[in-house]
């Protein structure tokens, strides 16, 4: 009989697209910006380095698809894998991808700087990704044997006990390919990032309606370039 975790882990994962909505929705409804460590004294400090962070957290998420192999996962609900992946960030850690994004994550919420937003934020992660990666682990183990068992010895979940010369000529995809695939992961920081900054700028200030008009129109070049490539993306 299948494992609970495992259980928990596949639906997490079949639905990891929606999960984060809900403590996000809360913590943009609910929590202020510079609250209660973070203060505006930290400025530009704390939007610099979040940003820096996100931006870090992306780049891993672009390397990582960069050397991704046909026939994995990707953005379905089901955990699939035809090879088993040792190449690119795969060498240094087994899961890029989500350590990609809680840079992002992580980025984002020390931007809005609240302690309490980070909390929930990174907790939530630990919680989904722990359950996740047991149901991918399990799946791979039984997928690879041998393979698997060896490669989980070289390489760690998360953090990189070492790193090896990175040989380029080894990636799978173009970077033109990769950022299509991306359009979604980076149009979603962009906004957030516009929100989390619209909203301490309204905290500071207390905008009208009439002075919050100008910022949408600063956002509509952002969802201007989206509507674009998502639909080169389709036509694709």
């Amino acid at each position: 009989m299948e494992n609970w975790k495992v259980k928990l882990g596949n639906f997490l994962f079949k639905w990891r697209s929606f999960t984060q909505l809900p403590w996000i929705v809360i913590v943009l409804i609910f929590l202020k910006p510079y609250y209660p460590v973070f203060t505006i004294k930290g400025e530009p400090f704390l939007t610099i380095l979040g940003f820096l962070l996100a931006f870090s957290g992306e780049m891993l998420r672009i390397w990582t698809h960069l050397y991704a192999l046909p026939g994995t996962s990707g953005r379905e609900n089901y955990l699939r894998a035809d090879f088993l992946n040792q190449d690119g960030p795969y060498r240094f850690v087994r899961n890029p991808l989500y350590l990609g994004n809680f840079l992002i994550v992580g980025g984002l919420l020390i931007v809005f700087s609240n302690i309490l937003a980070l909390f929930i934020g990174i907790s939530f992660l630990i919680f989904q990704y722990s359950f996740i990666v047991l149901a991918e682990e399990k799946y791979l183990k039984e997928k690879f044997g041998n393979e698997w068992l060896e490669y989980k010895e070289k390489v760690p979940r998360f953090f990189p006990k070492k790193f090896f010369k990175i040989q380029p000529n080894q990636r799978k995809n173009s970077l033109s390919k990769v950022l299509i695939k991306e359009v979604d992961t980076i149009f979603n920081i962009f906004t957030m990032l516009f929100i989390i900054l619209l909203l301490k700028i309204n905290h500071l200030f207390r905008l009208s309606l009439k002075e919050v008009f100008p910022f949408l129109l600063f956002y509509s070049p952002i969802l201007i370039i989206y509507i674009f490539f998502k639909v080169v993306k389709i036509k694709r």
